[in-house]
């Protein structure tokens, strides 16, 4: 396939900055490849370089006198008595005139640089755009402490080709070559190709540039720890496509190692904490856990690894033949799992967080749902969550959460915000903050009594969710147990459903009450453990009291012996009320949607 050179680097552009991902020799990051700057990437993708101008990476840092609108968002003319600093001994407010650069484009913060005797200094104040007034930026107790040194301190992850020596930088704000890499290489091969491309030419130009899949590229600057020989607070010595976890770079910080970062949840107490958290989540370790289960083929990449993107272009624009193309083959350059770019692309101009859909519920179910192409049922989150027929033989039940008027999506409880230092910020570790954890945290609150405010105490809603899924877990347990070899298939697949949900109840227990109600029919066993009372002891303790109207559960299966026992007719009122009780909770709390 031949195109013009323009035409060809307009769609090599939508791999790169996108969602491609090389194949073929990497080039390594050696002494050959410099960087060329912002200029020669926009000879090419100028369409690209353009939008970037107006995101917040590239605004993240600005030099005041080169640009041609004022990046200042501050008012000035406010704030005399926060703005006073003293130096020297004597006061000095400081005005609009002395900032020499704009640290960050004004999502939440804006933070200002100002040079004082030949150093460049973070003020010890910054401009609130949410509430648009001053605010306190407290890095040290003393505005002399290094902690203010914006070259020492911020400039690396506020620029572009940044000189840890030098305390130097190429380009101010994240320009392209701070995710994709040095270029030159790149721009040699795009020249010598001419106006026309070879298949192996392009993947000798692809593998001459990083298309920043690995979410260590995002992290570079997403991250909080420490280089353990300067103490600087930034990786130190680190290059597009490098080791992020080379001791000798950077030591990322963990739960178990800086609890100053850390909420004892293990949710970020810091801002910029993402690649932390992201390295506790499951979806760090997506395409590991693909790889280590049976039956892993190509079609596990479109869930568990970013890789998928680029083997849909290669074979959708026919640099590859798909009767003879291994997509398993990509992983050998390229294996990322679950990265920063499944959802996020840096490019995007329409949505403030570059998410890929924006809506997230739609985000994340394109994952988290059971899908067309899986052998029986594989992780039905959205089907348990919004309540849809897995099995021919259970009525389904729609779920509460997902019913309710602007109730609870994905975010609302796995990426809850979380109040750090700097202002409120998505948790990116994916797991819920729970009542019991956040009870004692100051200015930390837990995912489930933001909206169930009608609950004022978070124990008792902790208690519920631990009642709730231990009894699930338990009958689980018992279920499987019973099984035989003269068990029904659809046994089987309702288990699978229940455990592949993994919330244990909590996204839907009606739903999952009536999946276990019916294989423990079919078994013939009795859910009489002490965990049932528990749990309608605990909603009766939980939730408010109110009028409801009960909603009669489908029709049971016949078991093989006898009728339905006494503890299996009080568990099907348990989960009815439950339902009544948490759409009553919902419809008229609101709502709070993320």
């Amino acid at each position: 396939m031949r195109q013009t050179h323009k035409v060809w680097l307009l769609l090599m552009t939508v791999i790169g900055l996108l969602v491609g991902l090389q194949t073929g020799t990497v080039f390594s990051q050696d002494d050959e490849n410099e960087y060329v700057g912002t200029r020669e990437c926009r000879a090419c993708h100028r369409s690209y370089a353009n939008d970037h101008e107006e995101t917040f990476h590239a605004l993240t840092l600005v030099e005041v006198e080169e640009a041609e609108d004022s990046p200042i968002l501050a008012d000035f003319s406010t704030g005399d008595d926060i703005r006073t600093i003293t130096i020297d001994g004597e006061d000095m407010t400081y005005t609009e005139d002395d900032i020499v650069y704009t640290l960050g484009a004004g999502r939440h913060y804006q933070a200002y640089v100002v040079e004082v005797d030949g150093t460049l200094r973070v003020l010890p104040t910054q401009w609130s755009v949410t509430d648009e007034s001053w605010v306190d930026l407290t890095l040290a107790d003393n505005w002399a402490d290094e902690a203010y040194n914006f070259s020492s301190q911020c400039a690396a992850c506020h620029s572009t080709n940044f000189d840890e020596i030098d305390f130097e930088f190429m380009e101010a704000g994240v320009q392209c070559e701070a995710c994709h890499g040095e270029g030159l290489i790149h721009v040699e091969v795009a020249d010598d190709a001419g106006s026309s491309i070879s298949n192996d030419e392009y993947a000798e130009l692809s593998s001459a540039i990083n298309f920043g899949l690995d979410a260590q590229v995002c992290g570079q600057c997403h991250v909080r720890g420490a280089h353990e020989g300067t103490g600087l607070p930034y990786p130190v010595g680190y290059d597009v496509g490098g080791d992020l976890s080379d001791i000798a770079i950077f030591a990322v910080s963990m739960p178990s190692d800086e609890n100053d970062n850390w909420f004892a949840t293990e949710h970020a107490r810091q801002p910029n904490m993402q690649y932390n958290e992201w390295l506790l989540s499951s979806h760090g370790n997506a395409l590991e856990t693909a790889q280590s289960a049976d039956g892993f083929d190509a079609s596990c990449l479109s869930c568990h690894s970013v890789a998928q993107n680029r083997v849909n272009y290669l074979i959708d624009e026919d640099w590859v033949d798909e009767d003879e193309f291994d997509p398993l083959s990509v992983l050998d350059t390229r294996g990322f799992g679950i990265t920063c770019v499944s959802c996020h692309n840096p490019h995007e101009v329409d949505n403030d967080v570059y998410l890929v859909e924006e809506d997230t519920y739609e985000l994340c179910v394109t994952c988290h749902n059971n899908g067309e192409d899986n052998d029986g049922i594989h992780h039905p989150v959205q089907e348990i969550f919004e309540g849809h027929e897995l099995i021919a033989e259970v009525e389904p039940i729609a779920g509460a959460h997902f019913s309710a008027e602007e109730g609870p999506a994905c975010v609302t409880c796995h990426m809850h915000e979380v109040d750090t230092k700097n202002g409120l910020r998505n948790s990116h570790t994916f797991h819920p903050v729970s009542p019991a954890g956040a009870s004692e945290i100051a200015n930390l609150q837990d995912a489930c009594t933001t909206c169930h405010t009608t609950i004022e105490d978070p124990i008792a809603m902790q208690a519920l969710i631990d009642g709730v899924q231990a009894n699930t877990r338990d009958r689980l347990a018992r279920a499987d147990n019973a099984r035989s070899d003269d068990t029904p298939e659809w046994v089987t697949q309702t288990i699978a459903a229940i455990e592949g949900d993994g919330s244990m109840g909590v996204h839907n227990f009606a739903y999952t009450n009536t999946l276990l109600a019916s294989i423990e029919s079919e078994l013939g066993i009795v859910s009489d453990t002490v965990s049932n009372e528990t749990v309608a002891q605990q909603v009766a303790d939980t939730l408010p009291v109110v009028e409801t109207t009960p909603i009669p559960p489908p029709d049971p299966l016949v078991p093989p012996v006898g009728g339905l026992t006494p503890p299996s007719v009080v568990l099907l009122g348990i989960f009815g009320a439950i339902v009544a009780i948490a759409a009553f909770t919902f419809f008229t709390r609101g709502g709070q949607d993320d």
